[in-house]
């Protein structure tokens, strides 16, 4: 019986020792994190140094760099376009040259005038059936304001006949006629030194005197501190 329980054990224990042994692959070693640190040479050259004792000159970053200037117009009232022969800091007497001598008070309505301190009142007239006048054939409505008996502003609208231009047609068309570089638009405006060019709707054009604003602006502003209730 003990040789029996012996010869078992032997044979159970060859069986197992007679396995082969299963092979654990060992976890490869993840590649060390190189660093690198940027320095200067004596020569003014930047250097890539890296921690694994390598280095290069460094890529010089290249950006691309975007004009974003605002073109700007310097011209004075002595620059000024004409529009339909009207520049704004005319006189009275010049404008009315212009409608074959005809006062405005005769060929226009007047609309009124707000006074300002010390007197002096910014007129608006009015305008319609030009056809008679060369300068104004194609205009279906002109106005005029006066300050101090100098052209402020004028405001022109056209007949459709002549036309349907959109906004972006008629700055171009303006910007041929008054020889005015198209790069001035700031979206329907160019406003220069002296004066503001501007497209209003698709068949309006306004000129403003820049100088009588700010003298129209003074004034309200004197009339405004005069004030006593």
């Amino acid at each position: 019986m003990k040789n029996l329980l012996l010869l078992f054990v032997l044979i159970f224990a060859s069986s197992v020792f007679g396995q082969k042994k299963a092979s654990i692959k060992p976890k490869p070693t993840p590649p060390a994190k190189i660093t690198v640190i940027q320095a200067t040479t004596k020569d003014g050259k930047t250097v890539d140094l890296r921690s694994d004792k390598t280095w290069e000159y460094s890529t010089p970053v290249v950006t691309s760099v975007v004009n974003t200037e605002i073109k700007k117009c310097e011209l004075t009232l002595k620059d000024v376009p004409a529009l339909h022969g009207l520049k704004v800091g005319m006189a009275r007497n010049e404008i009315e040259r212009l409608f074959s001598g005809e006062r405005m008070e005769e060929i226009a309505t007047y609309l009124g005038g707000k006074l300002y301190d010390r007197g002096v009142i910014l007129f608006e007239y009015y305008y319609r059936n030009l056809e008679k006048y060369p300068d104004f054939r194609d205009v279906e409505e002109l106005e005029m304001y006066l300050w101090r008996d100098v052209l402020h502003k004028v405001v022109t609208r056209y007949k459709k006949s002549s036309g349907d231009f959109s906004q972006e047609q008629l700055r171009e068309k303006l910007s041929q006629s008054f020889n005015l570089s198209p790069d001035l638009w700031q979206s329907n405006t160019i406003s220069c030194k002296d004066f503001e060019l501007s497209v209003d709707r698709s068949h309006e054009i306004s000129l403003t005197n820049l100088i009588t604003s700010q003298e129209i602006k003074e004034s309200e502003e004197r009339k405004r501190k005069s004030f006593q209730p």
